[in-house]
């Protein structure tokens, strides 16, 4: 509460030292793109993330049991295609975690920084409507793209989240299984 007390009384000052109205008009803009920065911030960091990436920890296990099978182990078509799938799910979580999130985050920080220092020059004058206009298409233009490969791989992340819930049972008895006969 305290902190949008703040953030509104900043937005008030910066309207009332805004000289035009494209000025003003311009600020509202970039605190809009600046909500949305944090909303897909929200996001990255979200139960969600998370939970992918327990997932990950938990089906690196697995995978490294799979790995460890003595090549004399023969595997059958069945075991063998369960394994592949429960691979592909491993690499979706991995390039995930330790690719993808921190790119993005990346891209939110440097929309984020962009956008402040777009504000301090509208704010000051040093731009004309027109550079202004340019920026702001420019930072939206950015943040939309950012916007949907977060939301693709997020989507993708639910699918396999999905072939992991039907794959770590199959897992489970294979390796029990093996356990067994050796």
């Amino acid at each position: 509460m305290k902190r949008n007390v703040i953030g509104l009384i900043f937005i008030v000052m910066i309207f009332l030292g805004c000289k035009t109205a494209h000025q003003r008009e311009s600020i509202m803009r970039i605190d809009n793109l600046l909500e949305k920065i944090d909303l897909l911030d929200e996001v990255l960091s979200s139960q969600e993330v998370e939970t992918y990436r327990l997932l990950y920890d938990t089906i690196k296990l697995y995978n490294a049991f799979f790995l460890n099978i003595p090549e004399d182990v023969i595997l059958d078509e069945s075991s063998l295609e369960i394994v592949y799938q429960y691979g592909t799910v491993e690499k979706t979580f991995k390039k995930l975690h330790s690719h993808h999130l921190s790119v993005y985050a990346q891209e939110l920080s440097l929309s984020k920084h962009q956008l402040n220092n777009l504000r301090e020059d509208i704010s000051n004058g040093i731009l004309t409507e027109d550079e202004t206009d340019k920026y702001l298409a420019v930072e939206d233009s950015i943040l939309k793209e950012t916007e949907f490969k977060i939301n693709s791989k997020m989507e993708y992340a639910r699918s396999n989240y999905s072939k992991y819930q039907k794959y770590q049972p199959k897992v489970l008895t294979l390796i029990d299984d093996y356990e067994l006969t050796n």
